[in-house]
């Protein structure tokens, strides 16, 4: 699917980009987690972040395969918010890798993401 190859494109892209300092911010932003308070409060944090986001992504997966015709405005508006929850999500600390790649995964399998996240629910 045309939409799916564009956005893996972009995201290699951003992936590219943010390579180094994704490293160094997973590197500073690991060891600021190990203190309690600053772990509790990025725990926080990204679960707040995160929540919205996946119901955002399932929700444009949802509309994508229930109404054909807004695909085009859907892809539209969907692949630059992937893009930029791919490039925080790369950027942002996380002690469990699993959790991290999972994530990542679900953004580079949009407009399919919802099949991901129900192969983890089993």
């Amino acid at each position: 699917m045309i939409t799916n190859k564009v956005l893996k494109f972009l995201l290699t892209i951003v992936t590219v980009i943010f390579i180094i300092p994704a490293s160094i911010m997973n590197l500073v932003g690991g060891c600021l987690l190990f203190l309690p308070p600053i772990g509790l409060i990025y725990v926080l944090i990204m679960t707040l972040i995160w929540l919205p986001s996946i119901g955002f992504i399932l929700g444009t997966c949802w509309l994508w395969e229930k109404v054909k015709i807004l695909r085009l405005p859907i892809a539209l508006i969907a692949i630059p918010i992937i893009m930029i929850i791919t490039a925080f999500m790369l950027l942002m600390p996380n002690p469990d890798m699993k959790d991290k790649d999972l994530k990542l995964n679900i953004c580079l399998d949009w407009p399919f993401s919802k099949d991901v996240v129900s192969s983890i629910r089993g």
